[in-house]
């Protein structure tokens, strides 16, 4: 998980893709805006289709494990810029007006 929000910022001023891993359900239930939801267990079966973007990257999960996993992935698959958080710290960027996600 990143320790200041300015990488984060910096990465959406460069037009990065919000990708939330998180369950269906969780999604559902809520998500940041503007975010494109591709479940963890998919990360793998869209990595092309993610790398083909050509942009900067930020994956989200509830807590930072899911999306630390799957930032880990695209990486290794050749996605760039690709950054990992937890809903709570990006809503903070993206949605500060919601709270207790």
């Amino acid at each position: 998980m990143i320790s200041s929000n300015a990488p984060l910022r910096e990465q959406l001023r460069k037009g990065a893709v919000i990708i939330d891993v998180r369950t269906d359900q969780e999604y559902a239930g809520y998500h940041v805006p503007g975010a494109i939801h591709i479940a963890y267990d998919e990360i793998i079966r869209n990595a092309a289709s993610i790398i083909a973007w050509d942009k900067p990257i930020i994956v989200y999960s509830t807590y930072g494990l899911r999306s630390r996993l799957a930032a880990l992935r695209l990486r290794r698959m050749g996605a760039r810029a690709v950054e990992a958080t937890t809903c709570d710290q990006l809503c903070d960027i993206v949605a500060p007006e919601k709270t207790n996600l």
